[in-house]
């Protein structure tokens, strides 16, 4: 059986593991960054018009009930279903990311000002301040968790390559990052061509070649879903 290294954070991993599990792969679980919820606090009169979650993560640590009914824009398929699970209705999901959900967001509003809110991580992207500084809605960004690059079992790490595994699968830019980082740590370069990457996106994979990984996949769309499925078709 061929062996899959999971690097995602252990919530998500174990999860991802047992799918991956079914299809007959053997899975190492070793994540290799860390989450961190981070206090946060609005203002008690605020009233946002829209929502905007762009991960999953901060669903899970936005602690505002009382926006539920408003409408939410959400990119990918794991944070739309962690918004239901959470008893969000309005809902509109984007399967891509930043530049498509901003491309719904206009559709719907055009350059209509409203108030945004946006729970995210401490790592988001620049492209939404932008677009609404020139689209002038009020937007707040509102940072509810952080992300840490930590190699959180580097025992296993190592061993992972030394015995023999050769498929590892990379969510993020920043856990690509920190499995780069591992990687030369440990001293496993001789293994760079012997390993198969799924990378999430193209991003990750262009990261990757500058490091000279060659066995690069990327799927054809940046969910959990169609990399499960890439992984079972490619490998």
């Amino acid at each position: 059986m061929k062996k899959v290294l999971v690097t995602r954070p252990f919530a998500d991993a174990i999860i991802t593991s047992k799918k991956i599990n079914r299809l007959g792969f053997i899975t190492t679980i070793c994540p290799l960054i860390i989450l961190n919820q981070k206090k946060h606090q609005l203002d008690p009169g605020y009233n946002p018009d829209v929502l905007i979650f762009s991960s999953k993560n901060s669903v899970r640590f936005f602690k505002y009930v009382k926006f539920k009914r408003k409408m939410v824009f959400c990119i990918g398929e794991g944070t739309y279903k962690e918004l239901k699970q959470n008893k969000y209705n309005n809902i509109v999901n984007v399967d891509g990311n930043a530049k498509k959900i901003l491309e719904k967001f206009s559709e719907e509003y055009g350059k209509k000002k409203i108030k945004v809110l946006h729970p995210c991580g401490t790592n988001i992207i620049s492209e939404f301040k932008k677009y609404f500084s020139m689209q002038e809605s009020e937007y707040l960004q509102l940072p509810v968790y952080s992300l840490d690059k930590k190699n959180m079992e580097p025992y296993l790490f190592y061993d992972f390559f030394k015995d023999g595994g050769k498929v590892v699968l990379l969510f993020s830019q920043l856990t690509a990052e920190s499995f780069v980082e591992s990687f030369y740590k440990y001293k496993l370069q001789d293994f760079t061509h012997l390993i198969k990457i799924l990378a999430m996106s193209k991003n990750i994979s262009n990261y990757l070649k500058k490091y000279n990984f060659k066995n690069l996949i990327v799927p054809k769309k940046p969910n959990e879903q169609c990399l499960i499925s890439t992984l079972k078709e490619k490998i």
